[in-house]
């Protein structure tokens, strides 16, 4: 896989670096180098979501068939990060993206803070802190499964 593959695989929604990394790792890439190159394009992805949201919602809102589908996944996504924050605070939001599961990675955890209101420059900062963890449990564990093969 070469960087461009893997760059724009890990910016992808319901993708991201949590199933580009295997794959780089499998491919023969170094782990380290992975982590590090998933990890940079989950800080960018977080931060031009979080700055972009308000203008994405507004565009989301004017297309009728779309517009539904959006709502609904932003209550949705609202509801998951909801119950985590008032268990755990902010950390919530870096559990919420740290856990490497389908719909809780920068994507929906950008969506989620948004959609409680959550500050931009923090909820940058705690999506960013959640991804970093995400990859190194994604990097830890795609080192381990390939050890048994």
């Amino acid at each position: 896989m070469d960087v461009l593959t893997f760059s724009l695989l890990s910016v992808l929604p319901f993708f991201e670096s949590r199933y580009t990394l295997p794959l780089a790792i499998a491919q023969g890439w170094n782990p380290a180098v992975a982590w590090g190159l998933g990890t940079i394009l989950s800080i960018l992805t977080a931060v031009l979501l979080c700055t972009l949201l308000n203008y994405v919602d507004a565009l989301m809102q004017r297309l009728p068939h779309i517009g539904s589908f959006w709502n609904e996944y932003v209550s949705r996504t609202r509801k998951k990060l909801a119950e985590t924050l008032d268990k755990w605070g902010e950390l919530g939001l870096v559990l919420f993206v740290a856990i490497p599961l389908p719909g809780t990675g920068v994507y929906s955890g950008s969506v989620a803070a948004y959609a409680i209101g959550l500050d931009v420059k923090q909820s940058i900062v705690l999506i960013s802190i959640g991804a970093a963890i995400a990859n190194v449990i994604t990097v830890l564990s795609a080192m381990g499964a390939l050890s048994l093969i």
